[in-house]
């Protein structure tokens, strides 16, 4: 019996153009943002970014996107520690924050 070769293509995603800043909750409703280009969005759970993503869930962990033309999914959280860091740093050096 002769068994049928399976290709298989890694489709590799292109990157995600907003950065993660933060969720937020408020009456149960879970909100997350991010930035692009100096300016600020936020999504709820089932919003469309750009027509190509699709915020399937947020949680304390992150942020599940699913990329519409695969319909694959994926992470779009960096690590939270980068962030923190340098919000600890600007606090104690006394920096003014760039607005």
């Amino acid at each position: 019996m002769q068994s049928a070769a399976v290709a298989t293509t890694e489709v590799t995603l292109p990157r995600f153009q907003y950065r993660y800043v933060g969720r937020m909750e408020a009456s149960g409703k879970e909100t997350v943002h991010f930035t692009k280009d100096d300016r600020l969005y936020s999504f709820t759970t089932g919003d469309t970014i750009d027509g190509v993503y699709r915020v399937d869930s947020i949680t304390p962990q992150g942020v599940q996107l699913t990329y519409l033309p695969t319909n694959q999914t994926g992470p779009a959280r960096e690590d939270d520690r980068r962030f923190v860091s340098g919000i600890i740093h600007m606090l104690q050096c006394g920096a003014r924050w760039r607005g």
